[in-house]
């Protein structure tokens, strides 16, 4: 091959771009409102980005984010914007845009994936943008469709804002989320979008982000998430991931219950906010709730990141890739950090589980074999928060037959030793009639 040729190969040879409809088709996401929104958790952290490359310092002070939703329950006429006052679509960020899974992107702990997910959820997107170019004002408008083979449609439209930023608009919801377009309502959105960044509310910074359905009132997420999650701990934990020991970073809110946290949870932070699921730590802390001193009710809800979660965050950005170990050794670990934090609570619980398991007792003394010379209280101290009397007495059962299977052994064992038989009968004699005062104090 001579030099020329090999130079031209050189030149024709590049890499192809990846399928973004072939890993669309793999990417499955069940029909609820979470993920309905995932569109728009992905244009408010892009909001974010903007604001915070723009304002610094000052961008949780200047920064602000609209969404507004026209015909909200309408599928064929729905159309949600976000906009933003940050810094634009200008020529660095318009060419991350463009490119699958960059750099960039990854540099703000992010995929560049989730622009793509708009189309498991919506048949049409819309970018409009001001930015600056050194002293001059410039204009980018394009229609996004990944369907086509050009999929940059440019428009040749003003954008409908004076300011420097971005509007995303989506419309056409896919035909099977009609029936959830059908019964939004503004307050589950505003939910589901300040608990999608609750890491920020706890430990990070938010613009000023504010929902309107048509030309209702618009409703701040940001003053009334920053009211009600307040974190009232935080701190280190070590934790084992895949064979590395790993640092967790863990903040803890008490907080009323709502349409979201309606129970104790644990919930997984990467790229600065919640992925998959919160898991539940109510058989953990052995009660949904805790009631405080002016008898209401109040639930914890743990938030828990690392370095390593970025890593092993799936490219739809909705779950983590972890084992089922992992997360159970995970949720172990914060809910002992739980029971510390609020040990009242906890004594609160055992004080019930030890007056509920006295009450059994009298009704079947017998099963006092079962504790073994341990106290109520200590026996009830080494078993879960959420067992109830009826697993008590199942476990004391097999305890009081482990004791008399123990028992039976132990007068073999004295048969079988004929020089020490009467001291070691007179012994086990003497733990029998302990064992009996203990059952029938009275007697």
């Amino acid at each position: 091959m001579s030099p020329s040729e090999a130079n031209a190969m050189e030149a024709a040879d590049e890499l192809v771009k990846p399928d973004m409809q072939a890993v669309l088709s793999r990417t499955h996401l069940s029909t609820n409102l979470e993920n309905f929104l995932l569109p728009v958790f992905e244009a408010v952290s892009n909001a974010m980005h903007g604001i915070k490359a723009l304002y610094d310092g000052e961008a949780a002070r200047l920064g602000e984010i609209r969404i507004r939703f026209t015909s909200p329950n309408d599928p064929s006429k729905l159309k949600i914007t976000v906009t933003d006052n940050g810094i634009g679509l200008d020529d660095e960020n318009y060419r991350s845009f463009k490119t699958p899974f960059s750099g960039y992107k990854l540099s703000q702990h992010g995929r560049g994936f989730g622009r793509f997910i708009a189309f498991k959820v919506f048949a049409r997107s819309i970018y409009s943008s001001r930015y600056k170019f050194f002293v001059d004002e410039k204009i980018r408008c394009f229609r996004f469709d990944i369907s086509r083979a050009k999929e940059f449609h440019h428009i040749a439209v003003e954008p409908e804002f004076s300011h420097t930023g971005v509007r995303v608009e989506y419309d056409y919801p896919l035909l099977n989320w009609h029936d959830l377009v059908r019964e939004l309502r503004v307050d589950n959105v505003a939910d589901a979008i300040g608990s999608h960044f609750l890491p920020n509310f706890l430990y990070g910074w938010l613009p000023n982000i504010t929902i309107q359905f048509d030309d209702e009132e618009p409703t701040s997420v940001t003053g009334h998430f920053k009211s009600v999650f307040v974190q009232s701990s935080a701190g280190e934990v070590g934790c084992d991931i895949d064979g590395t020991a790993e640092i967790l970073r863990y903040s803890l809110s008490n907080i009323t219950k709502t349409r979201s946290f309606k129970n104790h949870c644990l919930l997984f932070s990467a790229a600065d906010r919640i992925v998959g699921y919160p898991r539940d730590l109510t058989n953990k802390l052995g009660e949904p709730h805790f009631i405080d001193e002016g008898n209401q009710k109040y639930i914890v809800v743990a938030v828990v990141s690392s370095p390593a979660f970025e890593a092993r965050l799936n490219d739809s950005r909705t779950g983590l890739n972890l084992s089922p170990k992992t997360i159970e050794s995970i949720v172990t670990e914060i809910s002992n950090i739980i029971q510390n934090t609020e040990s009242e609570q906890i004594l609160k619980i055992k004080y019930g589980q030890s007056t509920d398991l006295d009450v059994a007792l009298r009704e079947n003394p017998i099963l006092r074999l079962g504790l073994k010379g341990k106290s109520i209280k200590d026996y009830v101290a080494s078993k879960p928060n959420n067992w109830k009397a009826e697993q008590f007495v199942s476990d004391l059962a097999i305890e009081r037959y482990r004791a008399s299977v123990d028992l039976s052994k132990e007068i073999a064992l004295a048969a079988n030793s004929p020089e020490n038989y009467k001291e070691r009968i007179q012994e086990l004699a003497g733990k029998l009639d302990a064992t009996k005062k203990k059952l029938w104090p009275n007697m």
